[in-house]
């Protein structure tokens, strides 16, 4: 279930978006990235914070490796040198779950999302680890 994307809501559409951040029904959190050449890199982290608590999800990409962290910290990291450009997109970033248009049955989120940040860069662990930075 995508919590932020640029991403097509169906697998058949050229236009496979720009990013996916999504939790899997195995306490996975996933990242994946689509560039220019229609190639993809996903990272996936375990974890557990089906807890009823809080937490943050962030996933960093510097050019060189992503990585995805919960509450600071680093679950997961791959290395992904030269894949940029990323891809460009016509599709809106989606906040929340979505299903696909031909889905028999709804996607279900139990949970609130309480905010975004979107920055053009990727953040160090360091600035990860410490809630972000003021302004993206």
């Amino acid at each position: 279930m995508a919590l932020v994307a640029i991403g097509a809501e169906q697998k058949k559409d050229e236009d496979r978006g720009l990013f996916t951040l999504e939790l899997s029904s195995s306490n996975s959190l996933n990242f994946t990235l689509h560039n220019a050449a229609g190639q993809s890199q996903r990272v996936a982290g375990l974890g557990k914070w089906l807890d009823g608590y809080w937490h943050r999800a962030t996933a960093t990409w510097d050019g060189l490796a992503m990585s995805v962290y919960v509450d600071g910290r680093q679950l997961a990291q791959q290395q992904a040198q030269g894949f940029a450009p990323l891809a460009t997109s016509k599709h809106a970033l989606k906040i929340g779950p979505v299903s696909s248009p031909k889905s028999r049955r709804p996607t279900r989120f139990d949970g609130c999302i309480g905010g975004v940040r979107i920055w053009d860069r990727g953040l160090t662990a360091a600035e990860v680890s410490e809630g972000g930075i003021a302004s993206g």
